[in-house]
């Protein structure tokens, strides 16, 4: 699906979040580099194991689609490391959702905000789907969402590719699978996901099968969008 995506049958665009909208490499290594300065003055790797392995672990979750996933996580997580459940959640919560906010804003791709202008002007509904807590990221990069859908929420507590995230999304839309477009960064994920619920799939690094940068794909996303409505328009 590329240039010559029917705009005319989609009601709802969703966004997968990191890697999609923002450069989550980026983020990582300044958040690696605190992580080792932390290593540093407490003369501890503890928090620096707990990250490596959660994420591990996670990943681990999402291909054997374990769910419930959360309680899973934390468990095998707190066995790796010999840390309490709660003191691995506490440093997840920390080193993978607080601290990492003041640096979205800078990591967010060019053309994101003109995307989500554009679909709005045009009564696209716009929805949010994440493996992780997702309102404090978009408000950090300055965004908005008309519905969102967090898998680690305890109402979800199932990670992509299980489509319960997506699925109850496209509930609160009052919009069909066919109606909606799921964009995310990762085929084996987020393209798998949307495949599971039967929605339509576009991969942000990809236009017309050609690789592009993200910067790229989202300025021809919103030109193929506008273009659409300004053609019907004239037709």
């Amino acid at each position: 699906m590329g240039i010559s995506l029917n705009w005319n049958k989609i009601k709802l665009v969703v966004f997968d979040v990191d890697g999609t909208l923002y450069n989550h490499r980026s983020i990582r290594k300044q958040m690696l580099v605190l992580l080792i300065k932390n290593a540093i003055q407490t003369h501890s790797l503890k928090t620096l194991k707990c990250i490596y392995h959660y994420r591990k672990l996670r990943e681990v979750a999402g291909d054997k689609q374990i769910t419930p996933f959360n309680d899973w996580l934390l468990s095998k997580t707190s066995e790796k490391t010999s840390l309490p459940k709660e003191q691995v959640n506490a440093i997840v919560q920390e080193w993978l959702i607080q601290r990492p906010q003041e640096y979205l804003k800078n990591a967010l791709f060019e053309n994101v905000a003109s995307v989500f202008e554009t679909l709005k002007e045009h009564q696209i509904k716009v929805g949010i789907f994440s493996d992780y807590p997702v309102i404090e990221k978009l408000n950090s990069m300055g965004l908005s969402a008309d519905y969102y859908s967090d898998a680690s929420s305890p109402e979800i507590d199932a990670l992509k590719p299980l489509p319960k995230g997506l699925t109850s999304l496209i509930q609160k839309a009052h919009v069909s699978p066919q109606e909606t477009l799921m964009i995310g960064d990762r085929e084996e994920r987020d393209g798998l996901v949307a495949q599971n619920a039967d929605t339509h799939f576009l991969l942000c690094e990809k236009w017309n099968k050609k690789e592009v940068p993200p910067e790229v794909f989202y300025k021809k996303l919103s030109e193929s969008c506008q273009d659409n409505f300004t053609n019907h328009a004239l037709s």
